[in-house]
């Protein structure tokens, strides 16, 4: 853990899903790679954290800036399709301690997903991690209009959960999600497992940022569950 700041007054709990409760960003280069390599386009210096975080739209736009030769191609759906190819052939991995945090944090707190995948991609995590029962609702890219860093996506999940959006916590790995949840007046937890945000950005973003899920203090969702102003005791 690199910091310890007080967290207090939350009333609910969103999670990212992709490098938040997943490892899947390396699923999410590996498509955009292979199929830049496949359009005759060169990726080796391209750094891929950029589209980390966002919907398949918004990296079809900023692609289609760095490469302009592919203005014609739908480059979404090209992406998407060879990521849940991957997705479904090789799944991701949980990070390290996401299933036991998730269902700790249904105990105490109402508890969501706010994502820039698709609701099949949520579906079938929610399934495979046997989550379903702690998930109190979600929001998927085919929801909102608007990718992160804008908040749109996390103000509508507030709005879902019932509760005001600087009463909810959210769990992020990319600095654009941060980003997004600051700007709907959330506090952050930075989760760095899945080759997160830099340090130096994750700090200046993030109220907490760790490694993992099992670096969170002990009893983490209860102590702040006790903090003033929190729904549940």
């Amino acid at each position: 853990m690199t910091q310890s700041l007080p967290i207090e007054g939350v009333e609910a709990v969103i999670f990212d899903m992709d490098g938040t409760l997943v490892d899947s960003e390396a699923l999410t280069d590996r498509a955009l790679v292979e199929l830049l390599d496949e359009l005759g386009e060169c990726a080796e210096d391209l750094d891929c954290r950029q589209f980390h975080g966002i919907t398949w739209k918004s990296i079809d736009a900023e692609l289609k800036e760095l490469f302009p030769r592919l203005a014609a191609q739908d480059l979404a759906s090209a992406i998407e399709a060879r990521f849940y190819h991957l997705f479904a052939t090789e799944p991701p991995q949980l990070i390290g301690g996401a299933s036991a945090a998730f269902t700790e944090s249904s105990r105490h707190f109402p508890t969501a997903i706010a994502t820039g995948s698709t609701s099949d991609a949520v579906e079938h995590l929610l399934d495979r991690a046997r989550l379903r029962s702690c998930c109190t609702t979600y929001t998927s890219c085919e929801m909102y209009e608007h990718s992160k860093p804008d908040p749109e996506c996390f103000l509508l999940t507030a709005e879902k959960l019932g509760v005001e959006a600087g009463r909810c916590l959210v769990f992020e790995d990319s600095v654009v999600g941060l980003q997004a949840a600051k700007n709907a007046g959330m506090r952050t937890v930075a989760i760095t497992a899945a080759g997160g945000p830099p340090a130096s950005d994750a700090i200046a973003l993030a109220d907490l940022t760790v490694e993992d899920y099992s670096r969170l203090p002990i009893g983490f969702f209860r102590q702040i569950a006790r903090c003033p102003g929190a729904e549940r005791t």
